[in-house]
């Protein structure tokens, strides 16, 4: 593997005035992840290699090859557990969560999936009481999991490379403008995303998510109709009094 210092990020390519990168899914999939890991020439040396979790997503724009608001690697991942196939999500003063389920990247025909999207967020300090913050990593991976997958030196006998998980990924980070939520309503999307954690992959999390917040906004509805109701017996009651006492006192 190249080297995953600072020095990454000063290595820029020959790239024309004017020049934006702005891939599709298919396209990051198909043209940069698929031929990274064949180790096949790409379209243009652009996307820098670095170990991610070595890092905090703030550290990483300076080690980028490209990029202003949004910051493109090629990265490897490690086991958590020797014997399992769940990624080591920790950094270095946080973690990566997982938020929804992951979406498979199609084919501009929509008839073959090339590669799964992932979705994280970065929260800081320990789980499970770790503070959210706005870095969001998009993680996309080959949909064909083969040995060639797996980055060079990377020997599956070696005991000193068995956490090394044997693909390539390719992740997309930015920082989200989220300036305008409040604290309750960023409070409200972790318990949410919480809820939908363990859910089982079938479910469509999309739909379930709409469920939720349609349930969210009858009971509101629901809430308001009950105190209106209240006002209005309230008000039917301190008339009928009014008009007993008046003929009473009459």
């Amino acid at each position: 593997m190249e080297s995953t210092d600072s020095s990454t990020g000063s290595q820029q390519p020959n790239l024309p005035p004017g020049f934006r990168f702005h891939p599709t899914d298919e396209e990051l999939v198909v043209h940069y992840l698929k031929k990274k890991a064949a180790s096949a020439p790409l379209p243009v040396a652009i996307i820098a290699e670095v170990d991610l979790y070595k890092f905090d997503p703030w550290e990483l724009p300076a080690k980028a090859t490209f990029g202003e608001q949004e910051w493109y690697f090629f990265s490897p991942r490690d086991r958590k557990y020797p014997n399992g196939a769940r990624p080591n999500r920790a950094a270095t003063s946080g973690y990566w969560k997982a938020t929804g389920t992951d979406k498979p990247v199609l084919t501009s025909g929509g008839t073959q999936k090339v590669g799964v999207k992932k979705a994280l967020v970065f929260y800081g300090g320990k789980p499970p009481r770790g503070i959210k913050t706005n870095w969001i990593m998009h993680e996309y991976r080959l949909a064909d999991n083969k040995p060639n997958n797996r980055p060079p030196g990377c020997d599956l006998g070696n005991k000193k490379n068995s956490l090394r998980l044997d693909d390539w990924v390719l992740c997309r980070i930015y920082k989200k403008n989220n300036t305008h939520r409040s604290p309750m309503e960023h409070e409200r999307e972790d318990s949410m995303d919480d809820m939908i954690g363990g859910i089982p992959p079938s479910i469509n999390v999309s739909s379930l998510k709409i469920r939720l917040r349609a349930c969210e906004m009858r009971l509101k509805i629901a809430v308001f109709v009950g105190m209106f109701g209240w006002i209005l017996v309230f008000s039917f009651w301190w008339k009928t009094s009014s008009s007993m006492a008046a003929v009473i006192l009459g």
